[in-house]
């Protein structure tokens, strides 16, 4: 099926959702302006590099936003096609129960909204964890690296003001990466439940779990035959193939696992879609590490201190 980027979404069936997602993904443009951009902030880079002059470093900024304004136009399109034909395919199930796991709903609003964004200040959330616990972005299985102390109490301060102030207005975005990955959630829960046979759905609650600190939500649960949540489907894209390569990248894995400790299950499947149009699945179980090696804490060691923290944060809330 030859795909129009550009044009209304295509008709899909079960049977051929996968092949038309890949073909989108991968389509000449997508890959030519992916590609673009990669030489360009390669170019900026290797210029920072060797302490080129800063005339030559701006103008290679200047082109590498130029390429990333030109592919975010692409990858755009590409999103809402996405996003499109997986409603169409129907095996995205709802989950309409207020408990699983461990896990009580506190409310069901809308991703992005208001209410949505207040219900998270309630508690400690996964996307934040690994900034809370000190590491690094940069940090990868095996080599863990930490922020400084005082990076680590500015983040707890950023938490704290974040808690501490009700949200009244949010922008919902139309365009741009976070755009792009609430768009491409749906495709990568129907391509993993298509591919990997498995049933999974999808609930817009915020739960908290058995601490009330713990406060989670979720892109995709997966189900068993009958019907019984046993694991979590994380959805990511990446426009970094390399920072992959070690596996699921650190801060990620602590979003996981944080997850998984509040539900009380045993896996997440974590499905991510590169720009570079390669899609992968990695799976993390609850007994891990935080960057999965044997010489670092599992999550249910940095409670501690992590429940150290929520006590000055907590009556913020």
């Amino acid at each position: 099926m030859a795909v129009d980027l550009y044009g209304p979404a295509p008709k899909v069936t079960r049977e051929n959702f996968v092949e038309v997602l890949d073909e989108i993904t991968r389509h000449p443009d997508v890959i030519a302006a992916h590609e673009k951009w990669e030489r360009a902030d390669e170019q900026w880079k290797q210029l920072v590099k060797e302490e080129a002059s800063d005339t030559d470093q701006l103008l290679a900024a200047v082109k590498v936003r130029q390429a990333r304004e030109e592919k975010d136009v692409v990858f755009d399109h590409v999103a809402r096609l996405s996003e499109d034909i997986a409603w169409q395919v129907g095996v995205i199930e709802d989950y309409t129960l207020d408990t699983i796991g461990k896990c009580t709903a506190i409310d069901d609003v809308e991703e992005l909204s208001v209410a949505w964004h207040n219900l998270r200040r309630q508690g400690l959330g996964g996307s934040s964890l690994s900034k809370l616990l000190g590491l690094h972005w940069m940090s990868k299985p095996g080599a863990l690296e930490y922020m400084t102390e005082w990076e680590t109490d500015l983040a707890w301060s950023d938490a704290a003001v974040e808690k501490s102030h009700e949200v009244y207005s949010a922008w919902v975005p139309e365009y741009g990466v976070l755009y792009r990955g609430h768009c491409v959630e749906p495709a990568l829960i129907a391509r993993y439940a298509i591919v990997h046979d498995k049933r999974v759905a999808v609930s817009k609650a915020t739960w908290r779990g058995e601490n009330e600190y713990q406060v989670i939500n979720l892109d995709g649960i997966i189900l068993d035959d009958d019907g019984n949540p046993e694991g979590v489907l994380e959805c990511k894209t990446s426009s970094r193939d390399w920072t992959w390569q070690w596996g699921v990248p650190v801060h990620y894995r602590v979003q996981v696992l944080w997850y998984l400790r509040a539900l009380g299950f045993k896996y997440a499947d974590v499905a991510v879609r590169f720009d570079s149009g390669v899609f992968g699945v990695y799976r993390i179980y609850a007994n891990e590490t935080i960057d999965g090696t044997d010489n670092t804490r599992t999550i249910e060691q940095c409670v501690p201190e992590l429940e150290e923290r929520w006590e000055h944060l907590r009556y913020l809330v």
